[in-house]
Formats: structure tokens, C-alpha cells, sequence
């Protein structure tokens, strides 16, 4: 009997569709049309993504610098000690420092606000400053386009791009990886970084010294012969100054001199009151010549023996080339230092153009249209239905 019963029932729902069927029909093919047509106009969309992997930062500690100078110390110090490399990594890729630059090497601002920018005048078609686009803005727009996530068991990170230009999408996510390369290297200073700075200074001057001392021991063998009948030789022990390329006082004063003069040529009334000043000048000169003589004769340490002043050019010569191998040594300790306590990373992948829209589906598009639909077509012929028998008389 109850089965009867469904069967009456299901052809009482087959009778009002097919009394419904026009007002069914003309609703899923009015729906799924304009579906369809609509979908036509959307913007295509085109995804591309690349992958990186962080290989050293051991210690973490490049990282951690570069993040506190974007002012991101207490992100992520909230992260925890423990916190990954990469997922440190991640807090400075969303960072608005990087967005930025990466918004003004592309030229995005431009793209993102298209309709205010003038192609032909080069020129922004607002005319009150305040209508101009924002930088905040244009960050926002930014991180709605392009996407972070990092890959907990592989400790992978993914910077994706989502734009309506195949090939602005590849460019703005491989252009990122290197602003972010290049942001952590000028940026990342650390304990190791400053030591490696400092002995490279160190070894720079050591080998300069070495080379001089090499130049005057040439000198010596060059202009003095080692015999009885001069013995000794005088030698300046001053500190050069001439190698550091300052000028001596009197050379400084004549420099100066000469200056004026030439300024003071063509000036009405200038050279008559200048010939005055150029006799002052000209005893400061004097005395500056004697001041240098004076200092130039404290500096020369007087009838040293030969032989004494060669042994000595040797010995210096030797302890600067032991010093030079021992700085270089430290040089080499220093970069493996900071190789291993800078942050590095590795492209796995690097974005490519994409070939084909990630949106709209259009398939998929009209046949949801359809579903939805029937479902919505169906649902009017019952109700239509049940309005209808509300009304007959009972």
C-alpha cells in the first residue's frame, strides 16, 4: 500500500513540471545564457608561482637582523626561539618594506591604476595632489595579487601571483625573489658580517705595507752599496704622509695662495687690496717651510749602519709577509663564519609565463548556472502549484 502510494506521489511531481515546463524551461535557459554571456566579460586571470627553499642561517641570526630593521623584531620574537628559518623568512616576505620596492621597480602603480594614468603625457591625469594614488594603497592591492605559504614538513616557500598579465605575473614573483636577495644582503649585518669587514680592512693595509716595504728594500739595493767608505745612511722614520695623499704644510699653504689669486683675477678693486694679504702670505709660507724642516729632521734617525738598516728591511719585509698569511687565514675563518650564520635560500623553482587562465571557468561557470537553475526553475513550478490549489474553492 506504501508503495503505491510513493508511486501516486512521484506522479503527481512529474504532472506539475510537465504542466511547468515552459516557465522551467525559459528560466534555465534565460539563467544559463546570461551565465555564460557573463563570463565572457570576466577578466582572464593567470597564476604562476615559484618555490624556494632557506639552506644555512643555522644560528638564524641574519634573519633576525634584517627583520628588526624592517621593525619586525617582535613578530618575531611572538613566533617563538624555536621558529624555523623559513617561517622567519615568510614574516619578511610579507613585509610592506619589500612590497614597496617591489611596487617601484615594476612600475606597478602604474598598472594598478591604470585609468589615472596618462600613457602619452607620462603624467597622472588627477590634478589635486590628494586624488593621487596612495603607496598604501597600492601595498594592499599588492598582497591581494600575490600570496605567500610555506610548506611545514618540507619547509618550502611558495610566492604565488595572481594577475590578468601572464608575463607581469612571472616577472613580479622572479623580480621578488631577487628584491628580497638583495634587500638581505645589504641589510643582514651581523657579528660575523663585522669581523669578516674589519680583517678584510686589515689585510688591505697589510698588503699595501708589504708592497712598500718591498719598493724600499728595491730602493736600498738600488742606491746604496754596502762598503766601508759610507757606512752609514740616514732614514726617515716618519709615517708617510705623502702615501695617504695629503700635502705637506708648505705645499698646502702655496695650494691655497694660488687659489685665491686666481679668484681674485677680474675683480675690480680685488688685486691691488690682495697684494697686502699675498705678503703675509708669503712670510707664512716662510715659516711653514721652516716648521716642515724642523718636523722632517725629528723624523730622520741619523748615521744607522748599512747593514743594520738592511737587516732591518728584511726583518720588516718577513714579519709583514707572516702577518699577511695569518690575516688571510683569519679572512677565510671569517667568510665560513658568516656563511653559516647568514640566511641564504635557494630558487627550487622560478615562475614561468603561464599558458593557460586559472580564471574564469567557463565550463564550469555554466554548468553551475544550470544546476542552480533547474534546482531554482523546479522549485517555482511547485510553489506555482501550491499557490494555485490555495485558491480553488473547497
Amino acid at each position: 500500500m506504501m508503495i503505491v502510494e510513493h508511486e501516486i506521489n512521484l506522479r503527481d511531481y512529474w504532472r506539475v513540471i510537465v504542466k511547468w515546463e515552459k516557465s522551467i524551461a525559459v528560466i534555465v535557459v534565460v539563467i544559463t545564457f546570461f551565465s555564460a554571456l557573463i563570463s565572457l566579460f570576466l577578466p582572464k586571470i593567470y597564476k604562476t608561482d615559484a618555490t624556494i627553499m632557506v639552506v644555512g642561517g643555522q644560528r638564524s641570526g641574519g634573519v633576525a637582523m634584517a627583520a628588526a630593521q624592517m621593525g619586525l623584531g617582535g613578530l618575531l620574537g611572538g613566533i617563538g626561539g624555536g621558529s624555523s628559518s623559513s617561517t622567519q623568512l615568510l614574516v619578511i616576505l610579507k613585509s610592506r618594506t619589500l612590497a614597496e620596492k617591489m611596487i617601484e621597480r615594476s612600475g606597478l602603480m602604474k598598472i594598478f591604476y591604470e585609468e589615472l594614468w596618462d600613457k602619452t603625457s607620462q603624467k597622472w591625469k588627477v590634478d589635486d595632489p590628494k586624488d593621487l594614488p596612495q603607496m598604501e594603497d597600492a601595498v594592499k592591492n599588492f598582497f591581494s595579487q600575490v600570496t605567500f605559504s610555506e610548506d611545514k614538513k618540507s619547509q618550502l616557500l611558495i610566492i604565488t601571483a595572481q594577475m590578468e598579465d601572464p608575463n607581469l605575473a612571472a616577472e613580479v614573483v622572479n623580480g621578488y625573489i631577487k628584491e628580497l636577495a638583495d634587500y638581505i644582503n645589504e641589510n643582514t649585518f651581523t657579528a660575523a658580517k663585522r669581523n669578516r669587514i674589519f680583517i678584510e680592512g686589515q689585510l688591505e693595509r697589510n698588503k699595501a705595507e708589504l708592497l712598500e716595504s718591498g719598493k724600499e728594500l728595491t730602493a736600498f739595493y738600488g742606491t746604496n752599496k754596502i762598503s766601508n767608505v759610507v757606512p752609514t745612511v740616514d732614514v726617515d722614520v716618519s709615517m708617510n704622509e705623502a702615501e695617504s695623499g695629503e700635502q705637506t704644510t708648505a705645499e698646502s699653504v702655496e695650494r691655497k695662495v694660488e687659489n685665491l689669486t686666481a679668484d681674485a683675477k677680474g675683480l675690480p678693486g680685488i688685486p691691488a687690496a690682495f697684494a697686502d694679504v699675498q705678503k703675509k702670505t708669503d712670510e707664512l709660507r716662510k715659516k711653514a717651510e721652516a716648521v716642515e724642516a724642523m718636523i722632517k729632521k725629528a723624523h730622520v734617525v741619523k748615521d744607522i749602519p748599512q747593514q743594520v738598516y738592511l737587516q732591518y728591511l728584511t726583518l720588516r719585509r718577513e714579519l709583514l709577509g707572516q702577518v699577511n698569511a695569518l690575516l688571510t687565514q683569519q679572512y677565510e675563518m671569517a667568510k665560513i663564519d658568516e656563511a653559516k650564520e647568514d640566511l641564504n635560500f635557494q630558487v627550487i623553482d622560478w615562475a614561468r609565463v603561464p599558458s593557460k587562465r586559472l580564471k574564469p571557468k567557463r565550463r564550469q561557470i555554466v554548468l553551475t548556472a544550470f544546476a542552480m537553475s533547474l534546482f531554482l526553475a523546479v522549485f517555482y513550478a511547485f510553489f506555482r502549484e501550491y499557490l494555485a490549489k490555495i485558491r480553488l474553492p473547497s
